[in-house]
């Protein structure tokens, strides 16, 4: 802990508990950076499948439709 600048009490001046509260020249920042926020989500395991199988469909009518309507 570090030392009070002064007394809590006889002094008449405002009680305070160290130097390096946000209210002094060189003190503490109150709301500072707290660093890069995650927004990481993991769908649940059925949207995965859903969306995983919905774009296996559409690849496989690409594939179809090429080969149907453009002969390679």
């Amino acid at each position: 802990m570090r030392a009070k600048p002064w007394p809590q009490k006889g002094t008449g001046r405002a009680r305070h508990k160290s130097r390096y509260g946000p209210q002094w020249k060189g003190g503490y920042k109150v709301n500072g950076p707290k660093g890069p926020t995650s927004f990481f989500y993991v769908l649940p395991k059925e949207k995965r499948i859903e969306g995983l199988c919905t774009a296996l469909t559409v690849k496989l009518h690409q594939v179809y439709f090429i080969k149907n309507y453009f002969i390679i």
